[in-house]
């Protein structure tokens, strides 16, 4: 619910039957019962059960369509993917109750396969498919998400890095400027911008 009230309002109120809310919810929920594509809002809207998990009545109306959805996820800019960020990083310190001598953050990227013409999918040899390759930062000590990130399928996989580990540092450490951050990557994370922030 978070995520929606962070999108840029700018429809029409009277032409609006969901809230951004409710369509952040739809789509997560369908997300996680492994309906990835914008596509299936259109079978899944009379869902019962996705309805009570957006939190409207089974009677209620139906959910979200394609159309809707495309046009939300579209409509996000890069301010407001760096505004979802932050709302990462705010749940990441809310989840402890105070603040702990050391964290190290793992940064690890995965493969998540794509099926179709989608756009910035590439094909990668190493996983040997079409894919995008999120990068996900996780605390390794408890395995708590920080962040995840996606990315298109490129070969330089330090690209970004300088851009993001340094904000991510940085925005942790005004809440605890005590806390020691060890950083934990594969080689292939190696930045010369970034190794030279560091120090």
């Amino acid at each position: 619910a978070k995520i929606g009230k962070a999108l840029p309002h700018s429809r029409l109120k009277a032409f609006v039957d969901h809230t951004y809310e409710e369509m952040v919810c739809q789509r997560v929920g369908q997300i996680m019962c492994g309906y990835e594509d914008a596509n299936d809002c259109d079978c899944l809207r009379h869902d019962s059960v996705l309805k009570l998990a957006v939190g409207s009545k089974t009677s209620d109306k139906a959910l979200s369509s394609q159309p809707t959805m495309t046009r939300m996820e579209n409509g996000i800019s890069k301010e407001t993917l760096f505004v979802i960020a932050y709302l990462f990083l705010d749940h990441f310190i809310a989840s402890y109750e105070n603040a702990h001598r050391r964290f190290i953050i793992d940064a690890d990227d995965t493969n998540a396969n794509t099926y179709g013409a989608k756009e910035l999918s590439l094909f990668n040899d190493y996983y040997g498919e079409y894919c995008f390759i999120p990068l996900l930062l996780m605390e390794g000590y408890t395995g708590k998400m920080i962040l995840p990130i996606l990315r298109p399928c490129r070969l330089n996989k330090s690209l970004n890095v300088h851009g993001i580990l340094p904000r991510v540092i940085e925005y942790l450490h005004s809440v605890w400027p005590r806390t020691i951050f060890m950083l934990r990557g594969d080689c292939h994370f190696c930045s010369h911008d970034f190794m030279d922030w560091e120090h």
